[in-house]
């Protein structure tokens, strides 16, 4: 999982094809340490999506843009629009909220 540099949803967006964008925070242990790794997980089995963590704090209005209002919530981007959104730490409902392999 990659971490994003700055607060720009939209480049990001534009520049990569298939996106998954975790929306959490640096001082949650729970975004940082379970989800990241279970994202790490993901990403061996779905190749063509790169995923990125945003700090939601930090870059609030990537996160505003995402209608994000709790932390973590899952954005993916397909060709530059939003294809599905969750806010949940269940796995099972990631994948599948967001269409992805597990």
């Amino acid at each position: 999982m990659v971490e994003a540099k700055s607060d720009s949803i939209h480049k990001y967006k534009s520049q990569i094809d298939n996106l998954v964008v975790m929306f959490g925070a640096h001082n949650c242990k729970f975004c940082t340490d379970f989800i990241k790794y279970e994202m790490d997980k993901l990403e061996s089995v779905n190749p063509r999506v790169v995923f990125m963590f945003m700090d939601g704090n930090k870059f609030e209005k990537s996160a505003d843009a995402c209608k994000v209002r709790y932390f973590p919530t899952f954005v993916r981007f397909t060709n530059g629009e939003i294809t599905g959104s969750v806010q949940s730490t269940d796995p099972l409902k990631i994948i599948k909220e967001l269409g992805l392999k597990k």
